[in-house]
């Protein structure tokens, strides 16, 4: 509840996920019985509909006029 259409994904239990109106990004514990959420930060605003992509240690976000690099290793 809460969040527009975005991307999302996944690795070592946690998921990101893009929320699509806005940009910010949340943080939360992959768990089937509950939801989590363990942090949300806003790299860039706008809308985000891609999915948020992760390598090396760093989260990668974009919305229809930017892109992020965020360092969360």
């Amino acid at each position: 509840d809460g969040f527009e259409k975005g991307g999302l994904c996944a690795a070592d239990g946690l998921g990101f996920v893009n929320n699509g109106s806005n940009g910010d990004v949340v943080l939360f514990k992959l768990d089937n019985t509950s939801y989590q959420e363990l942090g949300r930060i806003a790299p860039i605003r706008g809308r985000a509909w891609a999915p948020p992509i992760l390598v090396d240690g760093k989260l990668i976000v974009r919305t229809i006029d930017a892109i992020a690099v965020v360092d969360i290793s």
